[in-house]
């Protein structure tokens, strides 16, 4: 994805429009500089929220700036070799509509509720995960790489190393396992029927076992029946007693809202102290009456609305009841009519015959092999799925994460750092100080020193796999401090040279960073206007 151009309007202090153009104006290594509470870390969750819809940890109310109605983000990118245009507006509601455009014509997605899921789906080319670890990286969001979580770790490796074209392979295997399993099971079932018919055929001696079967099993169907007749007339009933009791409370409702209707224009022509058509003075003494009976009518009214929803409860509890006895009443009488079916044929035969029983024991012995075969079968997708799930994605890592470790060894001289990071074959980050194999917890690791580590790993991963991390910009937000000028300069540099000839870096620091190696600095400065608080944003080429 290729982010070209982003317009940002009262999202948090940013009230008047600001417009960044990352493909003709804003390009290689900036820094943006600013207060406390000015607005710089407000581009990285713009470029967030223009392209997914939200920020972790915050309302999206809460992001439209002080007093203001609504938010608007506009996005320019390509992605998938389409051009797209995004536009959210946040409401004071908190809902974001959405808009797009792909290649000029406007996206009309299949289901609203989707709709993110569709455009993240069909049209980028990266994935949040990747986006907010290796991207647009944030203090006060920030997400340790050298210390996930087991299912962090495989949501990374899946969207940022790819695996998740293994995942999708073992997610075959699983289905067609899952398939032959459940025809397996079918003919199981199959199998165990006809034993019980080859049983029931061999145990039939005489007929009037089978009319005294027939017999019994009548009772129980007549029995039966009359439960299910009786379960209707009470449903009937449920029915008739819950619609009228439902009637006469709406009728309640609709009564006390035109009461309150007419008792609110009341009020409001009490209010206006004067007659708007004669100029006489309206007499007030009747106000605190009136409002305190619309109270009661509002609370009469949302009384009766609790008794609606008790009602409905109930109903709907009771319903359910019925309709599980029914089912019930139903499968008994489907079952019990089966078997009835099953002896009036038996009943017409008397003799056994031995030519049926044995077709049917050979049915059996061919469904057997046919089980059989099936075992076979979901032995060889099991295996197929542990191959790929584990054995393939640990060769994967087994090749890749030398060269990972390589790189990140090769940061970790630059910056003089006094440990050795190592990834295993598991994507288990490990720290060793130099001269020995002593661990060190990455908990044990100060702020700065766990910043220096993972901006390591980061720059290792953004070094080794550039093509999958298909972004054009990268904002450090914070990240650089709590270190000495040294290490930052180096890092500053590192980044310099690696990594901005592709993409447009930010860096945001309360810290001194040395001009030398930035392309520009957006400099932020918070202003008090009509009891307000507003960022001004000045955009200057230092090189």
């Amino acid at each position: 994805m290729y982010l070209q151009r982003i317009k940002i309007k009262n999202f948090k202090s940013i009230y008047d429009e600001l417009e960044l153009d990352f493909q003709n104006d804003i390009k290689g290594f900036w820094k943006i500089n600013g207060t406390v509470g000015a607005g710089k870390t407000s581009i990285g969750e713009s470029i967030i929220f223009g392209l997914y819809g939200d920020i972790k940890g915050k309302n999206n109310a809460d992001l439209i700036s002080w007093g203001e109605k609504q938010s608007i983000i506009e996005v320019w990118c390509t992605s998938k070799g389409h051009s797209l245009y995004i536009k959210r507006v946040i409401n004071r509601q908190g809902s974001s509509p959405i808009y797009v455009e792909v290649d000029g014509e406007e996206l009309i997605f299949t289901n609203k509720k989707n709709a993110q899921h569709q455009l993240e789906e069909e049209y980028y080319d990266i994935s949040r995960v990747t986006l907010e670890l290796l991207c647009i990286i944030s203090f006060n969001n920030f997400k340790s790489i050298a210390n996930l979580n087991t299912k962090d770790t495989k949501q990374f490796l899946d969207q940022v190393f790819g695996f998740y074209i293994l995942t999708n392979y073992g997610d075959i295997c699983k289905l067609k396992k899952q398939e032959i399993v459940e025809s397996r099971t079918g003919q199981i079932l199959k199998r165990n029927n006809i034993e019980d018919q080859i049983n029931r055929l061999e145990k039939l001696s005489n007929i009037e076992l089978i009319e005294g079967n027939i017999e019994e099993l009548n009772k129980e169907l007549s029995n039966i029946k009359a439960k299910h007749k009786q379960l209707k007339q009470d449903r009937s009933y449920l029915d008739n007693d819950y619609k009228e009791k439902l009637v006469e409370l709406k009728s309640k409702l609709t009564e006390i809202k035109t009461l309150g209707t007419n008792l609110k224009k009341e009020i409001d022509f009490i209010k206006k102290g004067v007659c708007p058509t004669c100029g006489a003075k309206i007499d007030q003494s009747k106000l605190e009456e009136k409002e305190t009976n619309r109270n009661l009518l509002l609370s009469s009214f949302n009384g009766i609305n609790e008794r609606i929803n008790i009602l409905n409860d109930a109903y709907n509890l009771k319903k359910s009841e019925y309709d599980q006895l029914e089912r019930k009443y139903n499968e008994q009488i489907t079952e019990i009519s089966s078997k009835i079916s099953k002896l009036k044929e038996q009943e017409k035969r008397i003799k056994i015959s031995q030519d049926e029983i044995n077709n049917l024991k050979s049915e059996v012995g061919d469904l057997e092999k046919s089980i059989e075969q099936y075992n076979i079968e979901e032995n060889d997708w099991s295996i197929l799925y542990e191959t790929i799930t584990t054995n393939v994605k640990q060769r994967i890592l087994s090749s890749f994460i030398p060269i990972l470790n390589k790189s990140i060894s090769e940061y970790t001289v630059q910056f003089q750092l006094p440990y050795l990071i190592k990834f295993d074959e598991s994507f288990n980050c490990n720290i060793n100080l130099f001269g020995n194999n002593q661990d060190i917890p990455i908990s044990s690791l100060s702020t700065g020193q766990t910043k220096v580590v993972n901006i390591s790993i980061i720059l290792g991963i953004l070094k080794t796999i550039i093509n999958s991390v298909n972004f054009n910009i990268c904002l450090l937000d914070e990240l650089l401090s709590n270190m000495h000028a040294e290490l930052r300069h180096d890092i500053c540099r590192v980044l310099k040279q690696d990594i901005s000839n592709n993409q447009t870096i930010f860096i945001i620091s309360h810290a001194e960073l040395d001009d030398q190696y930035f392309d520009g600095s957006l400099d932020v400065e918070l202003m008090k206007d009509d009891n307000c608080q507003k960022s001004i944003y000045t955009k200057n080429n230092l090189n």
